[in-house]
């Protein structure tokens, strides 16, 4: 995408990557592990999605506004 948004290319597949690893992990740990350990990797998984979610309306945006009004 070439808008601007909070994260760069590089660090926007990387929060990609951590968020798939962390929504793979906190079922794993769930079936694995009894108690409520699984809950820190849904937490953070949202956190991360979170961020990628409002780097995407950012870029959104920024696109938005670089484009030509319809008229």
């Amino acid at each position: 995408m070439s808008g601007v948004g909070i994260l760069g290319r590089r660090q926007r597949i990387l929060a990609w990557l951590g968020f798939l690893a962390l929504a793979a992990h906190a079922p794993l740990v769930a079936f694995v592990k009894p108690g409520d350990d699984w809950m820190l990797s849904v937490t953070v998984a949202a956190i991360v999605a979170f961020v990628i979610v409002i780097d995407d309306h950012e870029r959104r945006r920024a696109i938005a506004a670089d484009a030509p009004p319809n008229d």
